[in-house]
């Protein structure tokens, strides 16, 4: 635009120089025209300033479009979650419904248990009373048995080791049993014998013992009170008990062996041991051993008898009023 102006000012010049007049107008002219080409420019320049902002803005919103057809995928895609967490909410709902619905048939049905319960409950503390009362009852009934086993063998003795022949009967073994205590025992007169009978299994090379019932009880405590002169010798003389009770008099025969060793009295009342007339307690003699397994040797007692002339006879009853008051040791040779 320069360059095109100062040629038309060389060309305005040279024709002033011809007429000034119409140069002057000229000029005029040319200097409007230049006004008006610097306003042109300088609009030119505005609009292209304008053009550059257009083209920060086309820009923008290029940037902008671009940002909102993401925002809109993205929008697209949560609504598609939308739409699944609606699904899975109703079904949670629907899931919701019958756990509540087998809730309230759950709490019908535990109700319904604890009533039974309730009742196994009372018909247990029933039953359990009903059985502690029968176990009351087996004990009482068991005590008696065995007290009233304990009075029909009061006046019954073993004898061990008397020689048994084959096929042996009862008199043959009281005809025996009548010869071993009048040799033996060193009692002259007759001692009435019931039931006499061995018992026992068959062992070879061993012999079972005989059992012997007496009519008297002084024959009885006289035959108890000759087993001293027994002692060294084969043979030996217990009193019978159930088999309960002298399971239990044999956990104490070690006990009163040590006791007697240590200068105690010793008293055996069927299964209850009294030491210096109280009963037996394992703190209060704490220095006797516990009891041991006990074998079959033989061991001595001394005997109320022992010594004395024994009284006159008198029959054996054996009615369920007789008391045990007297010693009920086991007499051994």
């Amino acid at each position: 635009m320069a360059d095109r102006r100062n040629s038309i000012l060389e060309i305005a010049a040279g024709v002033i120089q011809e007429d000034n007049t119409t140069l002057n107008r000229l000029v005029d002219v040319i200097t409007g025209l230049d006004s008006r080409f610097g306003n042109t420019e300088k609009h030119l320049n505005i609009i292209d300033d304008k053009l550059n902002k257009l083209d920060e803005v086309y820009t923008i919103l290029s940037n902008i479009s671009s940002k909102v057809n993401k925002l809109e995928s993205d929008m697209n895609i949560l609504k598609m979650k939308q739409v699944e967490q609606d699904t899975c909410i109703h079904i949670m709902a629907d899931s919701n419904r019958k756990l509540q619905q087998s809730l309230e048939e759950n709490r019908t049905k535990i109700a319904g248990l604890c009533e039974r319960v309730s009742d196994i409950d009372n018909t247990f503390r029933t039953v359990n009373g009903d059985l502690n009362s029968m176990r009351t009852d087996h004990d009482s009934i068991r005590d008696t048995l065995i007290d009233l086993q304990c009075r029909s063998m009061k006046y019954n003795l073993i004898f061990n080791g008397l020689r048994e022949d084959r096929d042996e009967d009862s008199h043959q073994t009281e005809f025996k049993l009548q010869e071993f205590i009048n040799r033996e025992l060193k009692i002259d007169h007759h001692v009435e014998l019931g039931n006499v009978h061995r018992f026992g299994r068959h062992l070879h090379g061993r012999h079972r013992p005989v059992g012997a019932r007496f009519l008297c009880n002084n024959d009885l405590q006289f035959v108890k009170s000759r087993a001293y002169k027994l002692k060294g010798s084969t043979y030996g003389i217990n009193e019978q008990y159930p088999e309960v009770i002298e399971s239990e008099r044999r956990k104490l025969y070690p006990i009163i062996k040590q006791l007697k060793l240590k200068g105690h009295r010793t008293r055996l009342v069927r299964d209850k041991l009294f030491v210096n007339n109280e009963p037996y307690n394992a703190g209060t003699h704490s220095g006797v051993d516990p009891p041991k397994t006990f074998g079959d040797r033989p061991m001595y007692y001394s005997r109320p008898w022992e010594g004395r002339r024994p009284p006159a006879k008198r029959h054996a009853h054996f009615s369920s009023s007789s008391n045990d008051e007297s010693p009920q040791e086991r007499l051994y040779a």
